[in-house]
């Protein structure tokens, strides 16, 4: 997740804040928390390890239609 100064772990303040995604073009997929309390690469570790889109964004990697990520 992004911090005030820029990319960091264990940030007080972004632990105490919510995202709202947005147009989704600069949050990432595997490594920020957007959907939970996990970033997906915590979440799903084994997906991660496998995935070749490590760094996209939301925007790069799908889309919500009728309530489900395509």
């Amino acid at each position: 997740m992004y911090g005030i100064w820029g990319r960091q772990q264990n940030n007080w303040f972004d632990n105490n804040i919510d995202w709202t995604v947005g147009t989704r073009t600069t949050i990432k997929f595997w490594e920020d928390k957007w959907v939970g309390d996990l970033p997906l690469s915590h979440r799903f570790p084994r997906l991660f390890a496998i995935s070749n889109c490590r760094n996209k964004t939301i925007e790069e990697l799908g889309e919500w239609k009728e309530n489900n990520w395509e």
